[in-house]
């Protein structure tokens, strides 16, 4: 059983006004040349919806490596890049999309919340941040496949989430890495190493999928899409991109959109935060 995870933005989150340039009196964030600003957009639709099914043929699939896309196939998976022009379902779903509520308000939206969501956040080089992409499960067995063989390890208390990573390039493309990762169980104390430096970190374990990990380098508006393959049930997919709503199975689509580094002034800000994300 899916456990209601809290939907609210975390406090590192940011909150951004959609506006086109020049526009409005506010001057546009000033990145770092380690830094950039990444708009993230989760839409859900029923399972099998046909408009979502047909806008992979505008998504070009072939920029993920091949062998990429057979090992995300197997776990039930699907990514690819959009580039030039926003397919019209997407822009007309994007365009509607509301900005995360402020946490008091949360609660009062679990059951009402907007089919599409969009959170901006900054990264640096070197300081990953997360994607949080389900409520948290009681008990997952996801069925993973790795060289041929299938596994199916049991996590309790579990939450699927993405590490998001950053590299800005000096023609204004960002390389970005996203990686799979399940946390679960109680959280505990450990040591781990920062910058060179051992410290203390409250956290839970977490299980990563380094082999899924997803490599894209993005100009300014190019996009990245993730989402999970049709009728795997069970699958790794299946638990990062799927929930039932009222007893209907719905399947989610994450769009990650490069909108700013340090000499872009595309967006306008409102409010300005860290960097770790829901949907």
């Amino acid at each position: 059983m899916l456990a209601l995870g809290v939907v609210a933005c975390l406090a590192g989150c940011e909150f951004i006004s959609y506006k086109p340039k020049g526009t409005s009196p506010l001057a546009p964030l000033q990145l770092t040349a380690d830094s950039a600003e990444l708009e993230i957009v989760f839409i859900r639709s029923g399972a099998g919806d046909r408009e979502m099914a047909d806008l992979w043929s505008t998504i070009d699939e072939q920029a993920i490596p091949s062998s990429l896309r057979t090992e995300l196939a197997a776990n039930g998976l699907r990514a690819g890049i959009i580039s030039g022009q926003t397919p019209a379902p997407l822009a007309h779903k994007m365009a509607g999309a509301a900005d995360r509520a402020p946490p008091a308000a949360a609660a009062a939206r679990l059951e009402i919340e907007p089919a599409v969501h969009r959170n901006h956040m900054q990264i640096h080089r070197g300081r990953p941040g997360n994607i949080i992409a389900s409520g948290v499960y009681d008990s997952v067995s996801p069925l993973t496949r790795d060289q041929g063989e299938v596994k199916a390890d049991t996590y309790h208390n579990a939450q699927a989430d993405f590490v998001v990573s950053v590299d800005p390039q000096p023609d204004r493309r960002v390389a970005i890495s996203l990686v799979p990762e399940l946390k679960y169980g109680a959280a505990r104390q450990q040591y781990v190493v920062e910058d060179g430096v051992w410290r203390l970190d409250t956290g839970k374990p977490k299980k990563t999928f380094d082999k899924l990990k997803l490599e894209a380098t993005l100009a300014p508006d190019q996009m990245l899409v993730v989402t999970s393959l049709p009728e795997r049930p069970g699958s790794l997919g299946y638990y990062f991109f799927t929930e039932s709503k009222t007893g209907h199975l719905e399947q989610k689509l994450l769009v990650i959109r490069l909108t700013e580094t340090k000499s872009s002034d595309l967006f306008v800000h409102v409010n300005e935060a860290g960097a770790d994300v829901e949907h």
